[in-house]
């Protein structure tokens, strides 16, 4: 009968201890996150181009994304073949909003384009079409975050295809954090914009960059 009564105040316990730790995590404050443009955005560089510079117009598709991306926690690397979330540390606007936006911004200050993103305003032609499909963006606090992604470049007067490649980076992430985490992130989307633009560059010099 002791033995009995033992037990069952140890499963008392245990069922108190898991309820306790249980409300810790459900009364733990959710942190919200966001993509940032590249500081040159932040500067106004664009600023500089007058509207009757832009003579780049370009549509930017909806970004395809994986869907284990297609959430709002923020997806952590945890092994080779394992990945992790966290229930309070929150992506502020889906991904599939935040990455165009990002994209738009950064593009139109590095190029002084005009670049719009999808639903487009309104039966507007566009010079170039712009589409992508991130296939992966992890990374771990502390470590290094990671960033491959397949893009097209389409000349929308010829109706062709100017470049199709498949770009790869990679990023310290510095602090073992989140926030550390978003900034990775970030840099990484600047990166690509940078070689984005440097496509377009090749295409206003008559050069045909090298596809992958």
């Amino acid at each position: 009968m002791i033995m009995k009564t033992r037990g069952f105040s140890l499963s008392i316990a245990a069922c108190i201890v898991s309820a306790m730790l249980v409300g810790c995590i459900a009364t733990q404050p959710s942190r919200f996150y966001v993509l940032d443009a590249l500081q040159a955005s932040h500067q106004g560089i664009d600023r500089t181009c007058e509207k009757k510079d832009r003579i780049i117009t370009i549509g930017l598709a909806p970004i395809d994304l994986p869907r284990y991306l297609d959430r709002p926690q923020i997806m952590t690397r945890i092994g080779e073949h394992e990945l992790g979330l966290s229930e309070v540390d929150l992506w502020a606007d889906p991904l599939k909003d935040m990455i165009p936006r990002v994209l738009a911004r950064n593009l139109g200050a590095l190029l002084c384009a005009d670049v719009q993103v999808y639903p487009w305003r309104g039966p507007e032609t566009f010079s170039y079409r712009l589409l992508a499909t991130v296939t992966r963006l992890d990374g771990s606090p502390g470590g290094e975050a990671f960033l491959h992604v397949r893009w097209t470049i389409l000349d929308e007067q010829e109706n062709r295809v100017l470049l199709t490649k498949e770009s790869r980076y990679v990023e310290p992430v510095g602090s073992p954090d989140y926030t550390a985490l978003a900034a990775a992130y970030s840099r990484l989307f600047d990166a690509f914009s940078r070689e984005i633009a440097e496509a377009f560059g090749s295409f206003s010099r008559g050069k045909q960059p090298q596809q992958k």
